[in-house]
């Protein structure tokens, strides 16, 4: 129903009308204003004809995946090759006359999954006008990893990469099982071309003292300079020695990559006469407290707690590798620069979300809701995973699933994956929005290679 413009509250409004005085106060700012007008310009209305002839409607969001733009929306909607090939896809289906509107066809299935709760469907024509938004490109948070290890075996896998908006950095993350330790090298190729290597606070070095092998915390060895070669004149820094899983390493005060730790010579201040070489890099596990130690890190881990969901969280974020790299290519930098300049204006303000949507088909609105609660989504069933929000909002009923939920706090975008509850007009629906994640997905190897 496209009614209520009263400012400040949760009503649907026609969304060519939505300003900020639909926004409560404290979320007046025209920074993220920009950001939900540009957001709302990616939901698109669904069309599908059953065999019977009915027409079924939904919304659908634009994505860019490895180059290529695609529409997701619920595979509750449409679930096949057939449904998906022919769909309607309507842009700017936003105002009562419907000059405006961009009319589009589906031309096959991207992927689907009944996990998730998620098709993507290819179209065209493509409007021009998508260009010229520079969206993010999802397939930058899933490069392809190739590893070799100590026996010069090559493997290519796909790793997911999570970024902290507050220290405006990004981490890699691998499972437990892929130990980094092991690997002779690790290089991360983006679909830009951007090749990164992964850095580590942690060298290997060599000869160890006998002094510093029967006594790790020997004084003659605690400090040292080390002089990184990599350049012309080269650069000096202080580290110190660090002894953990039987390893002796130093502690460097800045990251470095494999490279720049093999070309560095090592000079403790307790042993002058002696010169000692970088190996490699050595990498720490992460644990689910050291990782909640990462501020802003855009996952969020919930505080230890009895439920089962903290206990699957413990079971995955046990112990696993997350790691830093360079270089950061210009769009993740450029995405993480957009989302944390949001976080601060809305820093102790209570979280909120934007749901735009077609209703039943109808042109396009947006509601205002606040956000309850966020932490894990799990499916007990599949054991599917992804992280949600739970939030509240007036008029937010069945026909918007499939929307898209804006969380204005880190400018992440979730989809509508049902309405919890649906109460009368004077008390907000509660309804739940998912971003889900495959962890079969997030690290897949394939066949290795040996030259």
């Amino acid at each position: 129903m496209e009614t209520g413009k009263i400012a400040g509250n949760d009503a649907l409004v026609p969304f060519e009308d939505f300003d900020q005085g639909h926004l409560p106060e404290e979320w007046r700012h025209e920074e993220l204003f920009e950001l939900i007008k540009d957001a709302g310009k990616l939901v698109v209305r669904v069309k599908v004809t059953t065999e019977s002839g009915e027409d079924l409607y939904s919304s659908g969001l634009v994505i860019k995946y490895g180059g290529s733009f695609a529409v997701q929306t619920n595979n509750k909607f449409i679930t096949n090759v057939t449904m998906a090939t022919g769909c309607e896809i309507e842009f700017s289906y936003d105002k009562e006359d419907r000059n405006d509107i961009i009319k589009c066809v589906g031309t096959g299935l991207v992927e689907t999954s009944k996990l998730l709760d998620k098709t993507l469907v290819s179209f065209e024509p493509i409007p021009d006008f998508l260009n010229e938004l520079n969206i993010m490109d999802d397939k930058y948070f899933l490069p392809d990893i190739e590893t070799v290890n100590k026996d010069g075996v090559k493997e290519t896998a796909t790793s997911l990469i999570m970024t902290s908006l507050s220290q405006n950095k990004a981490y890699l993350f691998l499972p437990e099982n892929e130990d980094v330790n092991k690997k002779a090298d690790v290089k991360m190729r983006f679909c830009d071309g951007t090749v990164s290597d992964l850095t580590s606070n942690w060298i290997t070095f060599e000869p160890i003292p006998d002094e510093l092998k029967s006594n790790p915390h020997h004084d003659d060895y605690s400090t040292c300079k080390v002089l990184i070669c990599t350049t012309v004149d080269g650069r000096t820094v202080g580290a110190t020695t660090e002894f953990f899983s039987g390893q002796i390493v130093l502690e460097m005060p800045q990251p470095v990559t494999l490279e720049e730790a093999k070309n560095s010579a090592i000079y403790f201040y307790g042993d002058n006469d002696s010169e000692f070489l970088g190996t490699g890099l050595y990498f720490k596990k992460s644990i689910l407290e050291s990782a909640r130690a990462i501020n802003g890190l855009e996952i969020n881990i919930p505080k230890a707690d009895t439920t089962p969901e903290n206990e699957l969280l413990t079971q995955i974020f046990n112990s696993f590798w997350l790691l830093s790299f360079k270089p950061i290519p210009n769009p993740i930098q450029h995405d993480m620069s957009k989302r944390k300049n949001i976080c601060k204006l809305l820093e102790n303000v209570p979280g909120g979300v934007v749901v735009i949507g077609h209703p039943n088909g109808k042109r396009k609105v947006a509601a205002v809701g606040r956000i309850v609660r966020s932490g894990i989504y799990h499916d007990k069933e599949n054991g599917d995973i992804g992280f949600e929000i739970i939030f509240e909002a007036n008029s937010v009923k069945q026909d918007l699933v499939g929307s898209l939920v804006l969380c204005l706090r880190t400018g992440k975008i979730y989809h509508l994956k049902e309405v919890l509850s649906a109460n009368g007009d004077e008390e907000a629906d509660t309804c739940r929005a998912v971003l889900g994640i495959r962890l079969d997905q997030l690290f897949k190897v394939n066949k290795p290679k040996r030259d």
